[in-house]
Parts: C-alpha cells; sequence; structure tokens
C-alpha cells in the first residue's frame, strides 16, 4: 500500500509542464527588465541633416543625410522638391520643411567698436 502512495506524487510530478520543453524559459532573475514602447507610440525617426549645396553647371545638388540629392529625389522618406542657395526644401510627413546650412560668419563675435559704428552707419577707424 505504501507503494501505491509513493507512486501518486511521482506521477503528478510528471504533469507538471518542464521549462524549455515548449519553448518557453524562465526569465532570469538578475536581469533588469527590457524597456517596453509605449502602446500606440510610433518609433522616431532621425533628424534629416543637411551637409551642403554645390552648383554644378547650371544645376544645384545638395548632400543631404549623407548621399548626394537632386529636385525630385527621395532620401529617408523625404522628398527633395527644391535646393535653395543656402538649403532644400523638401516634403517630409506631408509637411514642407526649409533646411539651411549654418552660416559661417554668424558665430563671430565682432568688436563693440566696430558694432557701434556700423549702428551709426559709420565707417570703422
Amino acid at each position: 500500500m505504501k507503494s501505491a502512495a509513493g507512486a501518486l506524487p511521482v506521477a503528478l510530478l510528471a504533469l507538471l509542464p518542464v521549462a524549455g520543453a515548449g519553448g518557453d524559459t524562465l526569465p532570469d532573475p538578475m536581469r533588469p527588465p527590457m524597456p517596453r514602447a509605449a502602446p500606440g507610440a510610433a518609433e522616431r525617426r532621425p533628424e534629416p541633416v543637411l551637409t551642403a549645396v554645390r552648383q554644378q553647371g547650371s544645376e544645384r545638388v545638395a548632400v543631404f543625410n549623407g548621399e548626394l540629392v537632386r529636385p525630385g529625389d527621395t532620401v529617408a522618406g523625404c522628398r527633395v522638391l527644391a535646393i535653395l542657395p543656402d538649403g532644400i526644401r523638401l516634403l517630409r510627413d506631408g509637411h514642407v520643411q526649409e533646411l539651411h546650412l549654418p552660416h559661417p560668419f554668424d558665430d563671430i563675435k565682432k568688436p563693440a567698436a566696430m558694432t557701434a559704428h556700423a549702428a551709426a552707419g559709420e565707417s570703422a577707424p
């Protein structure tokens, strides 16, 4: 009678699911949880980057997101509408957007005397 009573717990253990048998694994308690995207959150695309604008003969070309582009080209979901003397006009996500190159002299500080003379309409000494 003892043998039948001892066989019952062994038989019940055989019915329990075994980790890994069905492809499921137990989570590692020492591993931090993986971040989850919020439901409905759209994946963000990197901002478009304009590197250069160049005149080639009678047409302008631009380096946009690392690629040489002309009007009508599409790069990274952005359609190039026009290339301006200092920038680019593109269609992105249904909106027209302009990107401009930074002007190299905007960051140069001028001496206060030059600024004061220019404001007064005089030439600098």
